[in-house]
């Protein structure tokens, strides 16, 4: 561009060189003259050179040009091909769910077809992410119930004697382990023995973990002797895992002992 400007420049100028030279300078005879002359012929000449110049870059940047819109072509050729070529094969893979969803829904449009058909693989997708939580959710509790039953019971135990006389016992549970669990009260002053044996049969109880069960003791033997006044008895709590046998553990199970000094007519009691 710059070549260019200089180039229309220096035509000018020797334009008007020339027209003052033949029209306005009448004595030729002069130095003047031939010297002016002289520098029209050296400006011509730096016409010429710009002129190739100009020629060359012009010629240059055209090829340059040619050449990079060519490979924008080739590209846009390349894209355009791979276009097609994904577009084929979409269609390839779409042919047979369109053609499910126009055999399961013939009365729909194709467009209508392939929404209800897309709805029913979301409602599909939808339950069996729940079907896998649900299994993940059996595979944990299958393995918690497999710790559970090879887990030893963890419970603590105390004496409650209320206003009224009642006594009762206290279970506090650690875990949430079956168990099966005979609570006995013994007198130990003056050789009375057993108090109260609370079952025959071992009850069993599926405890909720922290929790604190309350279980009332009646029928009291020598209930007497512990009415008039105080007594030692010992809470004797033998307790089991229920499922003892079935693992075959026989570490499984544990005795709870604890002595109270007990005074009904007062209404105390202590831990000894």
């Amino acid at each position: 561009m710059l070549i260019q400007i200089v180039l229309q420049i220096a035509l000018g100028i020797a334009a008007l060189l020339v027209v003052y030279l033949d029209y306005k300078w009448y004595d030729k005879r002069k130095a003047a003259f031939k010297n002016s002359r002289k520098y029209l012929i050296i400006l011509m000449g730096l016409i010429l050179i710009l002129n190739i110049v100009n020629v060359v870059e012009s010629e240059n940047t055209h090829v340059e040009e040619t050449i990079f819109l060519q490979e924008r072509l080739n590209n846009l050729k390349d894209s355009l091909s791979s276009v097609i070529q994904v577009s084929n094969d979409l269609n390839n893979k779409l042919g047979p769910i369109i053609e499910m969803a126009k055999y399961r829904y013939p009365t729909l449009t194709v467009e209508e077809a392939v929404k209800k058909m897309e709805e029913d693989l979301e409602s599909l997708e939808k339950k069996t992410e729940v079907l896998e939580v649900s299994e993940q959710v059996r595979q944990l509790s299958d393995e918690s119930f497999y710790k559970l039953k090879r887990s030893k019971p963890q419970l603590d135990a105390k004496l409650e004697i209320l206003e009224n006389g009642d006594i009762n016992i206290l279970i506090n549970f650690k875990n949430n382990v079956p168990i099966r669990f005979n609570p006995d009260l013994i007198l130990e002053e003056n050789g009375y023995g057993l108090v109260v044996k609370f079952y025959n049969k071992w009850p069993e109880i599926y405890p909720e973990k922290g929790r604190t069960y309350k279980f009332k003791y009646d029928d009291l033997k020598n209930l007497k002797y512990v009415q008039e006044r105080a007594a030692v008895i010992k809470l004797k709590i033998e307790y089991e895992s229920v499922y003892i046998n079935e693992v075959k553990d026989q570490t499984l199970k544990g005795v709870i002992e604890k002595k109270y000094l007990l005074n009904i007519p007062q209404q105390t009691y202590r831990e000894i």
